[in-house]
């Protein structure tokens, strides 16, 4: 009866371990779907967001959203590199920049909680005023002395936005 008890509690424990490889491997499966097809992450690359967002920064941000807002702070895909900006302007807005910094839509200037003046970039090809079209957005960084945006590489489409930022952990300094 020895014999048996002992071969009955090694099977038993054979079949636990089955079961908790099996339970983190579906976990492991369901995070890798939620984060490769539902949420994405980044590193913030740069200044370009300054003050709201750091370099180094780490970024969560929905991918499955498809409906963006002036205001909202998104990540484009541009020349096969990320950007993160924040949406000024929507299809059938017209967006002009004046010569003192100001950012002027639909012929109203802005007021906005940003620190720089909005210039246009002198080596871009955008001509102003820029009028969007359907599913066009005009993205601006927040650090506009220094940012990459769509002064410099125009409106971008729907298609071009990877998602809306929901969270931020502020990885510098700590």
């Amino acid at each position: 009866m020895g014999m048996k008890a002992k071969d009955d509690s090694i099977e038993k424990d054979k079949k636990d371990i089955a079961s908790f490889l099996l339970h983190i491997a579906v976990t492991v499966a369901a995070v890798w779907v939620v984060f490769t097809f539902v949420f994405g992450m980044m590193t913030a690359p740069d200044e370009t967001m300054y003050p709201r967002v750091r370099n180094g920064d780490l970024v969560l941000f929905y991918r499955l959203g498809k409906t963006y807002n002036v205001g909202d702070v998104v990540t484009v895909r541009e020349d096969s590199r990320r950007y993160l900006g924040r949406i000024v302007a929507e299809g059938g807005d017209t967006v002009d920049l004046s010569d003192d910094g100001d950012l002027i839509v639909n012929g109203n200037v802005q007021s906005e909680e940003i620190f720089y003046p909005t210039l246009k970039d002198e080596d871009s090809s955008v001509q102003y005023p820029v009028t969007l079209k359907e599913d066009e957005y005009f993205i601006l960084s927040d650090f506009r002395t220094e940012g990459t945006d769509s002064r410099e590489y125009g409106p971008v489409n729907r298609g071009q936005i990877k998602g809306k930022v929901i969270a931020l952990l502020r990885r510098r300094g700590i």
